[in-house]
């Protein structure tokens, strides 16, 4: 049962993410295709390349002339913000927005969402420049909250901290705190910011454990193959143990017969040599009683 879960836990964390993408793409899409006029690119500007008069064919020139229409508009708007970004580093650049922040903050409406927009863009997809390092702020006793440093303190000595919520960074509290109430931590901006983006299911930890998130059964698999190596190395082993001994055993009674075999030969020609002996003393005994 626990097995089922995990599969589907983390075939989900795979699709899910996926899923959400398509689901983004096809809305921005439906978006833009909504909003861009049929001036760009008219279906029957397509009539050479898709002919005929049936419903058929119009329903597929439409079709193609707004998936042209949202190409062309995601061109332009590509080429325009890569030019605007490279304008932003001249002199001309700068000169530029600080006149458009002037014009904004004059309108008592629009300073406000033009501010909150801006703020938001430069958190989002900025260099992190504004958010200098990460902090933990023990807000309660035992509860802490992960916030920003932005490089700025007040009269008295307190560090400006932004706050951000989560899963939402664009929002959060700017707060004042005492130095000594902060701990820095070991991270850098953009890992930080994936937790509170993730909610805190995207720990972004430079040395995970294998059992954070949803436990797979990746350990096990590894622990059969380390155990599947090592019987096979132990049986390699005892088969090489066991012709080794077999082979110190046949040598062993080679060596063996051979040995016996010279026993038993010296033990013969000592033999003979002793019956030769006794059998000449013998002889001479019966020489010499003849004689007397």
């Amino acid at each position: 049962m626990a097995s089922w879960k995990r599969d589907f836990a983390s075939g989900l964390i795979v699709l899910g993410p996926i899923l959400v993408t398509l689901y983004v793409i096809y809305w921005v899409y439906g978006l833009i295709a909504g909003l861009v006029p049929g001036l760009i690119l008219e279906p029957s500007a397509l009539e050479p390349l898709i002919p005929g008069d049936s419903a058929e064919a119009q329903q597929t020139r439409e079709q193609l002339a707004q998936l042209l229409r949202v190409l062309v508009v995601l061109t332009v708007f590509t080429i325009l913000t890569f030019s605007v970004g490279y304008l932003m580093r001249t002199t001309v650049g700068g000169l530029f927005e600080r006149i458009v922040d002037d014009i904004a903050n004059r309108v008592p409406v629009m300073r406000v969402v033009y501010n909150a927009s801006k703020m938001a863009a430069e958190t989002a997809f900025g260099e992190q420049e504004s958010l200098q390092k990460p902090v933990k702020l023990e807000t309660w006793d035992g509860l802490r909250m992960t916030a920003f440093k932005t490089g700025k303190e007040t009269d008295d000595g307190r560090i400006v901290l932004f706050l951000p919520t989560s899963p939402n960074i664009t929002t959060g509290f700017v707060i004042e705190v005492e130095p000594d109430r902060l701990t820095e931590l070991d991270e850098d901006v953009e890992d930080a910011l994936t937790r509170v983006l993730s909610a805190g299911f995207g720990d972004a930890e430079k040395d995970r454990r294998i059992d954070a998130g949803v436990p797979i059964d990746v350990v096990d698999e590894r622990m059969s193959e380390v155990k599947e190596s090592v019987d096979q190395q132990t049986s390699e082993v005892r088969e090489t143990v066991s012709e080794q001994t077999s082979e110190v055993k046949g040598t062993v009674s080679e060596q063996a017969s051979e040995v016996k075999e010279t026993v038993s030969e010296q033990a013969s020609e000592v033999k003979d040599a002793v019956t030769d002996e006794q059998t000449e003393s013998g002889d001479s005994d019966v020489s010499s009683q003849r004689n007397e």
